[in-house]
């Protein structure tokens, strides 16, 4: 699944943010959407950074804050949930800034299984929140300009590291949250969060 066509971006600090990503395919002949909203606040360090990065989504998240999003997949002309018998769902370049500082952590729950490579530069808690089976995945090497990704299927090893594609089934919605601790500055700074359907960590189902 990858994801293209935002048809309507709008973001806010203070009202629900809607990223909307259309024509990801069809199931049973019914084009499907993406929409990302927040569900607690949501501070952006730049909202222009919002929408698409290539071939990727992108949320951008003030240092220093935190905030869930959900994940909803609809039918792209009436809005009607539409459940995915099984998908996969990946984020990619999860790493921090300079000495351990912008650290940035992904929080997920309600996934069949997911894929890393042998050797993740993650630091990852299966059991973080055992009551919601949230699992999180938190960056632990600095920010490389050439780790970048800018292919999901293509990824070198050093872009795979940091990286991480789930298994979800019969779900037409999921929760996802983000953190990112303080940057160390005087004033904050942003980091982004990328994501996509499929990734080079593993084959769609």
């Amino acid at each position: 699944m990858f994801l293209r066509g935002i048809r309507d971006v709008r973001v806010d600090a203070n009202t629900p943010q809607i990223l909307r990503y259309d024509n990801l395919g069809e199931i049973n002949g019914i084009s499907v959407s993406l929409i990302v909203s927040n569900e607690t606040e949501y501070t952006p360090k730049n909202n222009n950074a919002n929408g698409l990065n290539g071939e990727f989504g992108n949320i951008n998240i003030q240092t220093d804050t935190e905030t869930t999003f959900r994940f909803s997949f609809v039918d792209s002309n009436t809005d009607a949930p539409i459940v995915i018998e099984a998908f996969l769902f990946s984020f990619f370049d999860l790493d921090e800034g300079n000495n351990g500082n912008a650290k940035e952590t992904l929080g997920i729950a309600g996934f069949e299984e997911y894929t890393v490579t042998d050797n993740p530069q993650l630091v990852i808690d299966e059991e973080a929140d055992f009551a919601t089976k949230k699992s999180t995945f938190t960056s632990s090497v600095q920010t490389q300009q050439m780790d970048i990704p800018n292919d999901p299927n293509n990824l070198t090893s050093n872009k795979e590291d940091k990286s991480v594609t789930f298994l979800f089934k019969n779900l037409s919605e999921f929760t996802v949250h983000f953190s990112v601790t303080p940057s160390g500055g005087i004033t904050p700074g942003g980091r982004n969060f990328l994501f996509a359907g499929s990734s080079s960590l593993i084959v769609s189902p």
